[in-house]
């Protein structure tokens, strides 16, 4: 083998070299931002679900709030349907 074989593939195997490196590199950094990314949307959906959760507690808070000034309502007119029966009735 002559120096002018030995050179191009001694350049050969350091490019070949340098673009492996790059090429770990590039998928280190891939994972890196996937990591990155699953991260966020993680956190995006804990906090879709948590406030999904509020305004499901909020729905349902209005909803006992209502039955109740329903029923006390409902209360105070049989009340006053059963005084005024009793009236009528002691006349």
């Amino acid at each position: 083998m002559t120096t002018k074989e030995i050179s191009p593939r001694s350049e050969e195997l350091h490019v070949r070299k340098a673009i492996q490196e790059i090429t770990d590199l590039l998928i280190h950094r891939n994972d890196q931002i996937e990591l990155l990314i699953e991260g966020s949307l993680n956190r995006k959906i804990q906090v879709y679900h948590k406030a999904r959760k509020i305004k499901a507690e909020a729905r349902v808070d209005r909803t006992v709030e209502t039955l109740t000034r329903t029923q006390a309502a409902q209360m105070e007119a049989s009340e006053r349907m059963a005084s005024q029966h009793m009236e009528r009735a002691t006349r």
